[in-house]
């Protein structure tokens, strides 16, 4: 698991500027699920997912179910929603941190992007 710290951390030692945004987006778990929220922040080398569900340890709760935990360099893909275009923008990353963000006051993931 990811510890808070790590978030804190990873922030302070960003090489690229930020750009607050508030962009829909899905993540992908893997194969286990979707989970919907917004993108807090975008850079060169990545960007900040709030997910709308609660998030604990490392792992998205839905309901009463877990899904599996994230860890570091673990793939994602995140979907970029354009609600008045209805299409979206797939971005492939890996996670860099997961817990609480003090930027944007919630927990998120730290995702760096890969390139294609």
């Amino acid at each position: 698991m990811l510890e808070t710290q790590s978030a804190t951390y990873y922030n302070n030692q960003r090489r690229h500027k930020r750009i607050p945004v508030s962009w829909p987006a899905r993540i992908d778990l893997g194969g286990v699920g979707v989970v919907t929220g917004v993108v807090r922040d975008w850079s060169e080398g990545g960007l900040c997912f709030e997910p709308e569900v609660g998030f604990f340890e490392g792992r998205f709760l839905h309901g009463l179910d877990v899904a599996p935990e994230f860890r570091r360099d673990d793939p994602v893909e995140i979907s970029l929603v354009n609600t008045d275009a209805g299409r979206a923008c797939l971005i492939r990353g890996s996670v860099r941190w997961t817990g609480y963000s003090q930027a944007h006051d919630c927990a998120a993931i730290g995702v760096e992007a890969v390139a294609a």
